[in-house]
């Protein structure tokens, strides 16, 4: 089975999840906020490793990251 994520306006969600869910090859697998924010946690933190790595982005040293604790 493929995998598809799709955005639609909140006034249609309803009715997309309603019209998906009426055809027996579609399996409808719903994210619940906390999994949307920790992916977009995952993908900002992802977004900082690639400009600190292209030296677009001013980082700390661990050990001073470590003394902060």
């Amino acid at each position: 089975m493929k995998q598809l994520t799709i955005s639609v306006d909140e006034s249609k969600y309803e009715f997309i999840i309603e019209l998906l869910n009426n055809f027996h090859f579609v399996q409808v697998n719903e994210v619940s906020e906390e999994k949307k924010n920790t992916l977009n946690h995952i993908a900002e933190g992802m977004e900082y490793a690639i400009l600190a790595s292209e030296g677009k982005l001013r980082t700390k040293k661990a050990k001073a990251f470590i003394n902060e604790f």
